[in-house]
């Protein structure tokens, strides 16, 4: 008896993976995030300056050990100060609301920052705290995102490998949240999260 011959074309396997990448790409792309709403309930838009608050103080920054740059971003201890303005950037788009779990850039926009360290005033992580002097471009070590927690919201930091940016994938994420250091409350990573909220400026 003769034995049925079957397919040896290496286009339809490779055409049939390309077909599924193709359906989870599309389906991926069709559910819409939600967007981080302030304590207003409006979604934040770029360009548009936000105090970050946390259990009533909120964010600034401040010089380190011996005075010294860049700035260490911490909370600020006396209940009722909001700290200073920020500003949400989405780095994979130009304009319209933040998106939750998007990857976004955090900036200080004071403008009285400017003579206080040469840095930028964009956040980055390095040494496992949060500080000034990152790259509003969005490389690997500037890259955050604002994450549901609660009934408020979290940074999370989504590391990359050195060098990338959004190109490159995201590597184990980890909350941003506060550890008292000589007396200051500095935002560090992969600390249980600190929850916030954002009130327009």
């Amino acid at each position: 008896m003769q034995k049925m011959k079957t397919s040896k074309n290496p286009i339809l396997p490779s055409c049939l993976l390309l077909f599924a990448f193709a359906c989870i790409c599309i389906f991926n792309f069709s559910v819409a995030a939600d967007p981080v709403l302030d304590t207003g309930g409006q979604a934040l838009h770029s360009g548009v300056n936000y105090y970050v608050v946390s259990a009533g103080s909120g964010l600034k920054p401040a010089k380190g050990e011996n005075n010294t740059c860049p700035f260490q971003v911490v909370q600020a201890l006396a209940a009722g100060d909001m700290g200073l303005p920020l500003r949400i950037s989405p780095v994979n788009s130009t304009g319209g609301a933040v998106q939750e779990n998007a990857d976004v850039t955090v900036e200080f926009v004071a403008s009285n920052l400017a003579s206080g360290c040469p840095q930028s005033r964009v956040w980055l992580v390095q040494n496992l705290f949060v500080t000034t002097g990152g790259d509003g471009k969005g490389s690997g070590a500037s890259l955050f995102t604002i994450v549901k927690y609660e009934d408020g919201y979290a940074f999370q930091f989504c590391p990359r490998a050195a060098g990338c940016s959004v190109v490159c994938p995201r590597l184990q994420c980890g909350y941003i949240g506060v550890e008292m250091v000589d007396g200051a409350r500095r935002l560090a990573f992969n600390r249980p999260p600190l929850k916030i909220v954002f009130q327009k400026a």
